[in-house]
């Protein structure tokens, strides 16, 4: 995997260097309703894990993974719908691969961690948690490892320390994005010129700074993704 990362400023030059004609190539992740309440209700009282994570993220091969905060959703999708229609690159957008996990953990709370005073059971509560961020977290892991390019969409949301942006190290508040970064560097090729784009949104009543290396990304310029100099 190649690592890269890209600012907002770049996407829009780019978009408007380079226009597309369409903002939504990518499908909308199907409806899971009847078949995910079948799965979450499970057999004598026990989930099957495996299918259910398969379900609800199901895991293929990608030419490009794009990390992004989610409050940069709408350019995150612009950058993807350019990628998709400007090279042919097939993109993975989470969004628009995978349903969501707080409604597949609202699923399965409503039915196994729901108190008779209509309140959550705390303890089965983070239970439950765990084991639905942890598939997640593996379907992940699994999709950027068989990506080819991985990249970060640098915005503010992402990348939340100014000072830190010129140097190797960086801090972001989203736990999200710390993982995908670990894992893209995981998985890159050390051997590559690496580069890399990020963003995603946070939870306002709690936010956790975690340190991220960069020192395997390298910037792109507008240039370099018109010219497809580095991809």
């Amino acid at each position: 995997m190649k690592l890269y990362k890209v600012t907002m400023n770049v996407i829009g030059e780019v978009l408007d260097t380079s226009p597309i004609t369409s903002t939504q190539p990518l499908e909308r992740p199907r409806e899971l309703h009847s078949e995910l309440r079948r799965l979450v209700k499970g057999e004598r009282g026990i989930i099957d894990g495996e299918r259910l994570q398969n379900f609800v993220f199901p895991t293929n091969n990608y030419d490009v993974f794009i990390s992004h905060s989610h409050d940069d959703l709408e350019i995150a999708k612009q950058f993807a719908a350019w990628l998709k229609e400007k090279y042919r690159y097939s993109v993975f957008l989470d969004s628009f691969v995978w349903n969501s996990a707080d409604g597949l953990l609202q699923e399965i709370d409503n039915l196994y961690c729901k108190q008779r005073n209509g309140l959550y059971n705390y303890h089965r509560r983070n239970y439950s948690t765990a084991h639905i961020h942890t598939m997640l977290s593996m379907s992940i892991m699994e999709i950027i490892k068989r990506s080819k390019v991985g990249i970060l969409i640098d915005s503010h949301h992402s990348i939340n320390l100014e000072r830190l942006r010129n140097s190797n190290q960086a801090k972001t508040l989203s736990p999200w994005i710390f993982q995908e970064i670990m894992f893209m560097r995981q998985f890159a090729n050390q051997k590559s010129s690496t580069r890399m784009f990020s963003s995603e949104s946070l939870n306002e009543g709690l936010q956790i700074a975690h340190t991220v290396d960069l020192s395997d990304f390298t910037t792109l310029t507008a240039r370099d993704l018109i010219s497809k100099t580095s991809l």
